[in-house]
């Protein structure tokens, strides 16, 4: 993974103005952390482990929103929401093509009316 902590700063401010999901910066803001690296696993795999970058956390802290550059189970959903204690990167439904996307699919933000999930 070559992203490094400026790059990912800008991705996360990238996805605060994305214009599909209204009011993102406001709905995201309370769960965004200070990125950091973090490594998890592929339950598929064999104990591999991948970086990541946690980006937001539940208020529970048991939910990790995550940036992987090459994405789970495709390159097009980079963006993750999952399970800290488990330590690894989940179903690859739980990937996502933006931040909002897999915060509203975890339950951390609702939908707004008339969301579609891209």
């Amino acid at each position: 993974m070559d992203v490094s902590f400026e790059q990912i700063c800008g991705l996360v401010e990238a996805e605060l103005v994305r214009d599909d999901v209204p009011d993102q910066r406001a709905r995201l803001t309370p769960f965004l952390v200070t990125p950091t690296r973090l490594q998890l696993s592929w339950q598929y795999g064999d104990a591999e482990t991948f970086e990541t970058w946690l980006v937001g956390r539940s208020t529970s802290g048991e939910t990790g929103l995550v940036y992987r550059t090459e994405g789970v189970g495709s390159a097009d959903y980079p963006w993750g929401a999952v399970l800290l204690e488990s330590g690894d990167m989940g179903m690859d439904s739980g990937w996502h093509a933006g931040l909002a996307h897999a915060a509203i699919c975890d339950g951390l933000i609702t939908a707004p009316p008339g969301y579609v999930v891209p």
